[in-house]
């Protein structure tokens, strides 16, 4: 093992904003410079009369803040741009995934529209800042409900609103412990049951050896219980039967009292 290895992970914050209606405004933003951006991408508007992709991020970024200034809503060209180049991005991937099924009647993707039904919206930052308030000058504040990780400043984060509640979800770096007392060995193992055969647990393979956990255990131990729980569900059926008669007979037959 690597030392001082470490994995980059996330982490999902909670946190209250002071002005939740601009957390809003910045989601409605996202989709709406998203949505924009695949409709090019559907109607093939996104290149130029070469045949070249084209830079859509301004002429949206003009139109979302006409539109959102125009409304009184909140406003970050920061947004705007993570909305289109999240299109993009899906775009580029939808057409790699359709250029491997070329030939292929079935199976080909498309990119859709982003919508505004659902309990689960999110918007991306390009950089966390260090006084821990994404795009405070349109957003506001907001209030954490857990210290941030130093690696997270300076990095992209997720904002995320889910049924009524605001995260923000950062880079986390979690270090590994790379301290290993004595000789390595290794050993592989397989856990799936076999039905052709009696082993019912997992067999270990190393480079010299091979051990069966539980060979034969279900010949030698559980088939004979097995044959017991039979005896006794018979001897119950039994009862249950020979009781249906009884109670046959005397509601066929009732007593008389003289």
């Amino acid at each position: 093992m690597l030392k001082d290895a470490k994995i980059i992970a996330s982490k999902k914050i909670r946190f209250y904003p002071e002005n939740e209606q601009a957390y809003h405004d910045a989601l409605m933003l996202y989709r709406r410079s998203y949505n924009l951006a695949v409709e090019r991408f559907r109607n093939d508007d996104y290149k130029d009369a070469s045949g070249k992709s084209i830079n859509m991020r301004p002429a949206i970024k003009a139109q979302v803040k006409q539109e959102h200034e125009e409304s009184g809503r909140a406003y970050n060209s920061i947004v705007s741009d993570n909305g289109t180049l999240e299109a993009a991005t899906k775009f580029k991937a939808v057409c790699e995934h359709n250029k491997k099924l070329k030939g292929a009647k079935e199976g080909f993707a498309e990119i859709h529209f982003k919508s505004r039904k659902g309990s689960r919206h999110s918007f991306s930052i390009d950089r966390f800042p260090k006084g821990l308030n994404p795009c405070i000058d349109a957003l506001g504040k907001i209030h954490l409900t857990e210290d941030v990780p130093a690696e997270a400043i300076g990095k992209s984060c997720v904002i995320t609103y889910d049924k009524g509640r605001w995260f923000v979800q950062v880079q986390q770096h979690i270090e590994l412990n790379p301290e290993i007392q004595g000789k390595v060995r290794c050993v592989g193992v397989d856990p799936a049951l076999c039905q052709d055969s009696c082993r019912t647990f997992a067999t270990c393979y190393s480079e010299k050896e091979a051990l069966i956990a539980g060979d034969n255990v279900a010949k030698t131990k559980l088939f004979p219980l097995m044959k017991q729980v039979d005896s006794l569900v018979s001897q119950k059926q039994k009862i249950l039967n020979t009781q249906k008669g009884v109670v046959f007979l005397s509601s066929a037959c009732p007593k008389t009292h003289k």
